[in-house]
């Protein structure tokens, strides 16, 4: 793998780059890379102690508030 080497990647169409971004870090928070991570030799990078709950939208009258209280 390349280290601060920039690849540059053409843009898929109809592939949101905001989506792709919202699924890695629902899938860190959800700890579904932790046994990828300690495999590769990452494990500095497991999501340790999130207990993080998108159950809350943002079309949810409680999540301004959720958010305020941060």
């Amino acid at each position: 793998m390349l280290q601060g080497k920039f690849i540059p990647t053409r843009r898929t169409p109809s592939i949101s780059t905001s989506s792709i971004i919202e699924r890695i870090v629902k899938g860190y928070r959800k700890h579904e890379f932790d046994k990828k991570l300690e495999k590769m030799g990452c494990a500095e990078l497991i999501a340790q102690d999130s207990n993080y709950n998108d159950t809350v939208g943002r079309d949810d009258p409680g999540h301004d508030e959720q958010q305020r209280s941060r």
